[in-house]
Parts: structure tokens; C-alpha cells; sequence
């Protein structure tokens, strides 16, 4: 065999093999957004409602709920996370009252993890609904409510009733988590 036919079919099958690899790195660091289901909450002013962080809502340790302030007494809270169909179909831009808000979006390759103690089922207040964008990163204010189950539940396990969304940017995360 000539040699540079050995270095062209070596060459060749380099490439074969590195560029899907690389297309699918590219694919998920592009379509990557923060996960905040670790993040801890930043103290805030007098009055505000309280700051969930997505570990207090955990149901494998028992007294996970006990940090979870706002759930134990009905109060309002804040949430921050990923807007996210529930069952339901949802077309892009199309106006939504309830929705699923997650700590996580997951990427291009791989869907977000859906877990019953890591879901809001959002259910907006009446005449505030708001147009649906997958993924989009939004504060949630409302009253939240726990329902029964386990954490591997597929159905939320819990309610934010009253809720009213706002969409913020990746940097107006820190005002509320670190």
C-alpha cells in the first residue's frame, strides 16, 4: 500500500469519528443553561417572600420539607427556574396559564430530568397568563402548596396557586440564589 494512501485512510477515518463527536459537544455547550437545583438562597429585604431553593423541596431526607418555610405555612414564595410543558402540548409564543417550572432545562440532547419533588406545576393568577417559551428562565411569586408522593413521582408535587411569572436573565439569578 502507497503511503499516502495509509495516511489519507487514517486521515479519513479521523475525521468520521471526531466530527459527530464534536458536533455533539458543540451541540449540548451551546444549548446548555445553568442548573440551580444546588444553588442556596441569597437573604433578602424585609417583607419580600421567601427564596426556594430547589434542595428544600427534596423529599429523600425527612426533614427536608422543614426548611421549605413557605410550604408549611401557605406563605408567599419566590421560585426560580425553567418554564416547561407539563402534559400538554404548547406551541411556541402560544398563551399559558399552567405550566412546569424546573431547576434544570436540560440541552439539546438530553430532555431536562423530571422528578415529582423537583417540579412546580405553576397555575398563573386569572388574566395573568403569559406566552409560552420552552426553557425560558423565569421568577415565579405565588403561594405554594405540597401534594402527597415520592420524589421519583412523575406528577409535581407540588402547586404555586396565584402565581405570577416574570422572566428574568441569567444574571438577575444571583439577587436570588448563589
Amino acid at each position: 500500500m502507497d503511503r499516502r494512501l495509509e495516511i489519507r485512510t487514517m486521515l479519513l477515518a479521523m475525521i468520521v469519528t471526531c466530527v459527530p463527536a464534536l458536533a455533539a459537544v458543540l451541540m449540548v455547550t451551546v444549548s446548555s443553561e445553568p442548573d440551580l437545583s444546588e444553588l442556596n438562597a441569597v437573604r433578602q429585604p424585609e417583607g419580600a417572600p421567601v427564596v426556594l431553593t430547589w434542595p428544600e423541596l427534596s423529599r429523600k431526607y425527612p426533614h427536608a420539607l422543614n426548611a421549605a418555610r413557605g410550604v408549611s405555612h401557605g406563605g408567599k414564595v419566590t421560585a426560580i427556574g425553567y418554564m416547561m410543558e407539563d402534559d400538554a402540548r404548547v406551541k411556541p409564543g402560544e398563551p399559558v396559564s399552567r405550566f412546569l417550572l424546573l431547576p434544570e432545562a436540560g440541552n439539546l440532547l438530553h430532555a431536562a430530568h423530571r422528578f415529582g419533588d423537583q417540579m412546580i406545576e405553576a397555575h398563573l393568577a386569572d388574566g395573568s397568563g403569559t406566552a409560552f417559551v420552552r426553557r425560558r428562565l423565569l421568577r415565579l411569586t405565588g403561594t405554594l402548596r405540597s401534594r402527597r408522593g415520592g420524589p421519583a413521582s412523575e406528577r409535581p408535587l407540588y402547586v404555586m396557586e396565584q402565581a405570577q411569572a416574570e422572566a428574568i436573565d441569567r444574571a438577575d439569578v444571583r439577587r436570588y440564589l448563589r
